[in-house]
């Protein structure tokens, strides 16, 4: 009977060894599918900041009171806010692809800066990022801010901000990059995985499209970059490969109206192929759904505006978002936000970035795709509590006292014909 036993409890541990076995090895081709992407957006550098001056010299708004260690809600970002956040993502995430996303000049821009102000911006925020990242792939884009006169970007071959730009970030980009970006700001790259899968970046330059740049708007097509983006997302359908869509300025949002129908267009057109968009300039937490031609019903897409490092204009903490990418079906799967209490870290002279909330967990999402987005906008439309915790992070976390919680502005936006 012992023997029996034994044979019987052999087995069983054996079996349960092989179930140990066969789990690490599910575990480890997971692990080796999931990939983050650091979206990070809207840094405003002020650097004429500093630390005890008078804010109504120092800040847009004219507030009162001491320009603090980490800035004020009505203020540009001071360089420490930015160096501390750059160490605090290596320190809590080691991000290895980050979304730059444009907007690195302070808002509210000197009406007299020059072009070597806007380079220099760049260069040093560049710099920042290369020492902290030195193994991280970077994906930078120009914001509207990033040109003087602000939102006035024009087009190349011979642009002054092209030319400039490129030789900052040529050690990012692939030498295939360079004619588009030199004609336009915009460029292509691929994204190449450990388990050998590769994802399309196509890094448009919405603010061509911006609604207050008027240095071509008699253009239909600034910079050919609708042809463009026509041409790459076919030829990436052709091969069978998914992409993700950057661009500064969000579908819907300060896009001139001449432009607008073809943005949208190449969404909807394009929706098999881009797995998902990410958005800057918003500076708040929001998300975009795009829905079929056809029926006006269909989810066929979703983008993300995360909100920015910068805390003011709308007065709210800086913030960044991690998003999960699955290779294997090339699926967003998930996204979380972090975000950093400026009370708190200008009192204790220490920023701390904290989770803010992260989408499955807090919000019931089985993904970040456009058909579980869907699901959660439809679930705001019926459910007030839910749609209360939304909307009070709609700008990120927390008890900055600078600040409403309640918000009336809406956290999506429905692109529809």
């Amino acid at each position: 009977v012992t023997q029996v036993a034994w044979a019987k409890s052999r087995r069983s541990l054996m079996v349960s060894a092989r179930q140990v076995v066969v789990l690490l090895l599910h575990l480890l081709v997971v692990s080796c599918t999931q990939v983050e992407l650091l979206h990070l957006t809207d840094l405003h550098w002020d650097w004429d900041y500093q630390v005890g001056g008078h804010t109504w010299e120092l800040c847009r708004y004219g507030s009162t009171g001491d320009a603090k260690v980490y800035g004020n809600v009505d203020c540009a970002s001071p360089f420490r806010l930015l160096k501390d956040t750059f160490t605090a993502m290596k320190q809590q995430n080691d991000p290895k692809y980050i979304m730059w996303m444009g907007d690195t000049m302070r808002w509210g821009q000197d009406p007299f800066a020059g072009h070597d102000s806007v380079t220099s911006h760049i260069q040093n925020i560049t710099i920042e990022l290369l020492e902290t990242f030195p193994d991280a792939v970077v994906i930078p884009q120009l914001g509207n801010h990033d040109v003087v006169p602000a939102h006035q970007m024009g087009v190349g071959p011979g642009y002054w901000l092209y030319d400039e730009v490129w030789p900052i970030w040529q050690q990012w980009l692939p030498a295939s990059a360079e004619e588009t970006f030199k004609k336009g700001g915009y460029y292509t790259m691929n994204l190449v995985f450990a388990d050998g899968t590769s994802l399309l970046v196509v890094a448009a330059n919405s603010v061509l499209w911006y609604e207050t740049n008027e240095s071509h708007m008699f253009a239909d097509d600034p910079a050919d970059q609708f042809a463009w983006l026509n041409g790459v997302l076919s030829s990436a359908r052709a091969a069978g490969q998914k992409a993700i869509f950057l661009a500064h300025v969000p579908p819907g949002v300060q896009i001139h109206s001449k432009y607008v129908t073809l943005f949208q267009q190449v969404l909807q057109n394009y929706a098999d192929v881009i797995i998902s968009g990410f958005y800057g300039h918003n500076h708040e937490d929001s998300f975009i759904m795009v829905y079929d031609n056809e029926t006006d019903t269909k989810p066929v897409g979703v983008g993300f505006a995360s909100p920015s490092i910068l805390p003011s204009v709308r007065p709210h903490n800086p913030a960044y978002r991690i998003f999960n990418v699955d290779t294997a079906s090339m699926t967003l799967t998930d996204f979380v936000t972090y975000f950093a209490e400026l009370d708190q870290a200008n009192a204790q002279g220490a920023l701390v970035y904290n989770i803010e909330y992260t989408g499955t967990s807090d919000f019931g999402l089985k993904d970040a795709s456009p058909a579980s987005m869907h699901d959660l906008y439809q679930r705001l439309c019926t459910n007030e509590t839910l749609f209360r915790q939304v909307r009070n992070q709609f700008f990120p976390g927390g008890s900055l006292a600078s600040r409403a919680r309640l918000m009336t502005e809406p956290v999506l936006l429905l692109l529809r014909h």
